[in-house]
């Protein structure tokens, strides 16, 4: 369950596919249809249909949080418009985001996992993300392999100035998390790093780093399915991650550490590219407040980061309905 008990949408690859399928549509669609979204959407004069099927209703919402919610219009996320919100609006996004699993992360189930993957980003998550997976490692939580997902993208906005201040030496999103994996797991010497042909960091190139005495974890930069158009996403990065281990996926149980903010969308990318395909159990968390306190550097969430990223999980959520109805036919 998640925040008040708006439940997850989650997919298990310990029941027989068809009830996995099956919980996850049920659980889809009460996530639509809950009634922290149907209160969000009334700030704005909105009223959800009834008796529409639960696509069109996702349809319905994506809507509305594009004309509504959606400040970053194609930016990066540290580069969105602030928003100019009602202290009711304000309230209110806050209490849905609360209610959805935004707000406060909850930790891991399991004491083992197969695969941890730490999800790159901003500069502040380089070092967070990592040092969280550090800190489970120490208390107990045992991992088969660690990955860090990152990409070449680089650093953009305040992200220079936070990455100086942070004492991180990097101008893109790989060096900047091969630098978090150091720090956080006390790594010492060079990465090997094996690159894509053209040795360039384009939308269309990719890296993999090993650390040395510790083959065990790793930090990649996978390609764009589309690089003419722009740079790897979410989705590129798991299923370029997940292809070459489609036979140790089967039945594995996977962690994803990101921020809590961004565990709906996320979750929602890893069960269509990674759970699904490749018949893994994924699990997604946040990163406690304590490790991702990094004083005056410490990253904020205001209501409209929020509601930006209740929009990506309105759509990252969609995309999962058709998955699963695509599975039927």
């Amino acid at each position: 369950m998640a925040g008040n008990g708006v439940a997850a949408p989650t997919w298990s690859a310990d029941v027989p596919r068809s009830e996995a399928r099956a919980r996850m549509r049920a659980a889809l669609g009460a996530w639509i249809r809950s009634e922290p979204l149907t209160a969000l959407a009334a700030e704005w004069g909105a009223a959800p249909p009834r008796d529409v099927s639960d696509d069109d209703l996702f349809g319905w919402f994506d809507k509305l949080s594009d004309k509504h919610w959606n400040f970053r219009r194609g930016a990066e996320r540290n580069q969105a418009v602030r928003a100019n919100l009602t202290p009711a609006q304000k309230r209110a996004a806050v209490a849905t985001a609360s209610a959805l699993g935004l707000v406060e992360p909850r930790p891991p189930s399991r004491r083992y996992y197969d695969y941890v993957l730490i999800l790159g980003g901003l500069v502040r998550a380089c070092l967070v993300r990592p040092a969280y997976a550090a800190k489970l490692s120490r208390s107990g939580v045992v991992f088969g392999n660690v990955t860090a997902l990152g990409g070449f993208r680089p650093l953009a906005g305040d992200e220079l100035d936070l990455a100086s201040a942070l004492g991180i030496a990097a101008g893109n999103e790989m060096d900047a998390i091969l630098l978090g994996m150091a720090r956080a797991f006390d790594l010492r010497g060079e990465p090997e790093v094996n690159r894509s042909a053209s040795g360039r960091t384009g939308n269309g190139d990719w890296a993999v780093a090993r650390f040395p005495g510790r083959p065990d974890l790793s930090v990649v930069a996978a390609p764009s399915s589309e690089p003419a158009v722009r740079r790897a996403n979410t989705a590129d990065t798991f299923g370029w991650w997940a292809g070459p281990r489609r036979q140790s996926l089967w039945k594995a149980h996977v962690l994803l550490i990101t921020t809590a903010i961004y565990v709906p969308y996320q979750e929602a990318g890893a069960i269509r590219t990674v759970a699904m395909p490749y018949g893994a159990t994924v699990e997604t968390v946040g990163v406690p407040a304590d490790i991702a306190d990094l004083g005056a550097h410490t990253q904020p969430f205001g209501p409209d980061d929020y509601l930006q990223e209740i929009r990506s999980a309105i759509r990252g959520y969609r995309d999962l309905l058709r998955d699963t109805a695509t599975e039927d036919q």
